[in-house]
């Protein structure tokens, strides 16, 4: 019950970690060019946008695929996720203690920033391209998924912080 107690802000940042992973699942993105109808409005998930993402839409001759999304650089964030989680729990079972809370800080401090970035590091497919790229760039829009991601990363970060120094902060003299 003591190492609970003592690793808590460890067990506490592996949570918010795993809740930025859940993140993948809600919509990251919505793309709504202004000259299209509102039933044009699409919205994508980080999932989508990470490993791809194809439609077959219907046409008067047949039906045709559009790719909005290839794999792209979009893993990092949940690499960077995963290995903060796993050196969180290497600091909290108390192996290689200091340097696994400096890795496990600076992996979820990446993932948080790289969350925000989550549309530049897309790999665009051709169903997108056709509108324009600089016209994809300025109409998606982050959603609740990534801006969500990027905050809990970024706590799970500010927990193994304090946990690294709450010798320093609760010393007293």
């Amino acid at each position: 019950m003591n190492k609970i107690k003592k690793n808590l802000l460890l067990y506490i940042a592996c949570g918010f970690a795993i809740a930025a992973i859940f993140m993948m699942f809600a919509p990251a993105s919505h793309f709504f060019p202004p000259y299209f109808s509102q039933s044009f409005l699409q919205s994508f998930t980080g999932v989508q946008m990470t490993f791809g993402y194809a439609e077959e839409i219907s046409t008067g001759s047949g039906t045709v695929l559009e790719v909005y999304f290839k794999f792209s650089a979009n893993i990092l964030t949940y690499l960077f996720l995963i290995s903060g989680i796993v050196f969180a729990i290497l600091a909290a079972l108390g192996k290689f203690d200091k340097i696994s809370k400096v890795v496990s800080a600076v992996s979820f401090i990446l993932a948080g920033v790289l969350y925000f970035f989550m549309i530049q590091l897309s790999s665009f497919g051709e169903g997108l391209i056709k509108v324009g790229y600089s016209a994809i760039l300025i109409e998606l829009v982050l959603d609740i998924g990534p801006i969500l991601g990027g905050i809990f990363s970024l706590i799970a970060a500010l927990l193994v912080i304090l946990d690294l120094f709450k010798d320093k902060i609760l010393k007293k003299d």
